[in-house]
């Protein structure tokens, strides 16, 4: 969408007329330059403010037209890459989530937190999680709850690395050493990627009827346990934990408001971008045979 040419540019003493009303994004340049770009719900009166008011900031005004608020956010983040950019790593800095990565084809390379500000890496990539610290707390319980490496450096030289103290401890396998076949390794691995909040509950009722087992066996340490190991996980009606998912699922169509009255506009988003597939008017539905 960053190529989309402007759908009108005023200069400086011209009348602002001409120009869409409504949602758009606005862009003021002065010589040549981006002096200030916006989003806004009256483009004109943007105009009228910054370019043809008593104290105008710049010498020419380009503007992209609309439909609804949503479609003039997603257009300015895409034009202030090109036109602003300063403007838009502030903008991606302060909407930033963060993402698990895990690539079975190295499980040595073990979890990696990112961005995505660098693109889509390889591998299975899951989230959303709102901060690094999160990202970094769900995959400490993975590691926990699917008896993972938490020393991937070790599990590179499979089946000659050295076992940690969590195989000893009997809280690993030992794949590193050659203790479990790396195919069963990977089984686990591709149960912790596809964890989701149905998942969580399924886990928590089996910690919890294995906690009971062992009350009633007179283990209770192994219960304890247990019961610390369900209270940690997260909650699975979280809105935190609903919203962890496979960076491939998160492709979506939009509805939103077009430019007119009845009109309709149709987006596609995902793996960090979005297009305008068409505009429709509402008013041409039946539906009774939609």
């Amino acid at each position: 969408m960053t190529d989309r040419p402007p759908d009108a540019a005023v200069r400086i003493g011209e009348a602002a007329d001409a120009c869409p009303t409504g949602h758009g994004v606005v862009a003021v340049r002065a010589h040549g330059r981006c002096v200030h770009l916006v989003a806004t719900a009256d483009a004109r009166g943007v105009i009228a403010d910054k370019l043809l008011g008593d104290a105008p900031i710049g010498d020419e005004a380009q503007v992209w037209s609309a439909g609804s608020s949503f479609e003039a956010d997603l257009l300015s983040l895409d034009l202030s890459l090109v036109h602003a950019p300063e403007q838009h790593a502030q903008a991606v800095g302060r909407l930033c989530i963060w993402w698990l990565v895990a690539d079975r084809g190295s499980p040595g390379s073990g979890w990696r937190v990112t961005d995505l500000l660098d693109g889509v890496p390889g591998g299975t990539v899951v989230g959303p999680f709102l901060d690094r610290a999160s990202a970094g707390r769900w995959s400490a319980m993975l590691d926990d709850r699917f008896e993972l490496c938490r020393y991937p450096n070790e599990l590179k030289k499979a089946p000659r690395g050295t076992p940690c103290a969590y195989r000893d401890m009997g809280l690993c396998p030992g794949a590193c050493a050659g203790s479990e076949p790396m195919a069963s390794y990977l089984e686990r691995l591709d149960c912790a990627l596809a964890l989701r909040a149905g998942g969580l509950v399924e886990l928590r009722g089996t910690l919890s009827a294995d906690m009971q087992a062992a009350a009633a066996e007179d283990r209770f340490e192994t219960a304890a346990t247990l019961r610390d190991a369900a209270e940690a996980l997260p909650e699975p009606d979280a809105p935190a934990s609903l919203a962890v998912g496979d960076l491939a699922e998160f492709s979506f169509l939009a509805a939103a408001p077009g430019r007119g009255r009845a009109r309709v506009v149709v987006l596609a988003i995902g793996l960090g971008g979005w297009r305008r597939l068409t505009e429709l008017d509402a008013r041409s539905f039946d539906a009774d045979s939609a």
